[in-house]
Parts: structure tokens; sequence; C-alpha cells
């Protein structure tokens, strides 16, 4: 007998629809995103411009649904949990912190600080314990979020997906403050340009995997010059 997939293929086109509809709804706020920071800078100019993304597939979408319901689990048992998604700005960039704690109940006591949730496969959760560093783009965001809120400390919070462990460190925020600086410097220039003259950077990978087409969220960009960039980045805005 032939197995059913009914049930799965209505699940997808519904997934693929809701995220069409949410792109299609989006209205770019013409400001950097703190989750944007450890992006190349060709992505965060195109983000900010509202260039439409490469189409996600059914399974990337599963994933994402599936992160964002474990991240939403776990904040309800945060301890010495304060507010949820707290806007933050620092230098026209902006995000939302998931948390902010008071760690009076902590093992350390930091006062009151942001806390970042990030959900990872058991596989990840295992070369974290195990002495792995965290992403640095996450820890970049998770500094971020301190600097706006004017404190020396973040925390950045990492639970497996299949079994909800958690993992959690503690980022000190000067320890990133010199490099978020020029990552903005570098977006500011870029956007700059963009309004003057009409180009786009060149896509530039920050980290390894940023390297496939598979997982770039702007394929047709990779390879143009800023100046063929720039007109791509028209053409797509204008349809």
């Amino acid at each position: 007998m032939r197995i059913e997939e009914a049930i799965n293929r209505a699940i997808d086109d519904r997934l693929v629809a809701q995220n069409k509809l949410r792109e299609e709804l989006h209205n770019p706020s013409g400001k950097l995103s703190a989750s944007k920071l450890g992006d190349p800078v060709q992505w965060q100019v195109l983000h900010v411009l509202g260039v439409p993304k490469k189409e996600l597939d059914p399974y990337t979408l599963r994933k994402f649904l599936r992160g964002n319901d474990v991240e939403n689990w776990l904040v309800d048992f945060i301890p010495g949990l304060v507010s949820k998604q707290l806007f933050l700005e620092y230098r026209d960039v902006v995000g939302y912190a998931d948390c902010v704690v008071d760690t009076k109940g902590y093992d350390f006591k930091l006062g009151t600080i942001p806390l970042e949730i990030k959900s990872i496969t058991n596989a990840n959760y295992k070369w974290l314990k195990n002495g792995s560093s965290p992403n640095e783009s996450h820890q970049l965001q998770a500094a971020f979020y301190g600097i706006a809120m004017g404190v020396e400390q973040a925390l950045l919070s990492y639970i497996a997906s299949d079994d909800y462990r958690v993992r959690c460190f503690v980022i000190e925020v000067d320890d990133y403050r010199k490099k978020i600086d020029e990552i903005i410097d570098r977006y500011i220039e870029a956007k700059l340009a963009w309004e003057k003259d009409g180009v786009v950077p060149v896509f530039e990978p920050v980290e390894k995997w940023q390297k496939s087409k598979k997982y770039n969220p702007y394929p047709d960009f990779v390879g143009l010059s800023s100046r063929e960039a720039g007109e791509l980045a028209r053409k797509l805005l204008k349809e």
C-alpha cells in the first residue's frame, strides 16, 4: 500500500503560503537588524532595502518553525524573567532581546541583563558541551543588546531542539564593542554608497557556511561587481 502523504503536502503548502504572505507584507524598517550583524555586508544592505530573498523550501520552513517553538517554550521557564521581546536600539541598528532577566537567583550576580535564546541540534549541543565556542554572530547579537541596555554582560542560551537541554554563556560586552562598531561603520558606508551611486557591495562571506549558494538568501548576487549588484537590486525592487 502506498504511503499516505496528504498531511505532509498540506503542511508544506500551508508553510510555503504563510511564508510568501509574510514576505509580501514585510515593510522594511530601513534599519539594520541586530540579528544580521554577523552577515556579509551585501546581505545586510539587500535586506534593509527589501530585496526579495530566495524562496525557502518546506524543509527549512519546518526547521525554523521547530526552532521558534523550542525557543518560545524555554522563555516560560527562564528564572528571573523581567520582560520579553524588549526593543533595543544602538547607532540606528535595532533588535528585540528575547528576554531581560534579573540574575539575583543565578550562580552569578550580574544584575538585570539581556538574554538571547538560540535553538540548536543535539549534535551542536554536544560540541558546545565539549568546549566549542558559541557562534560568533550569536555572541555579537547578545553583546549588541548589552550595549543597547548599557550593561557589562549579556547571556546567550542554547537549547537542544531534541531534548530541551540548555547551556548558557556569559558574554562580556566590551569584548565585542569594537567589532560591532566596525560592522555598523561598514554597513553605513555601504548604504551611503547605494544612496549616492546606486551600488551594492560585492559578496564577501564572513563565515565558511556563507560561501555555499544553498544557504545564500541572495544567490543571484554572487560573483557580481558592485555596479552589477546595484542594477540587479534595482530591477528586483522595481518588479
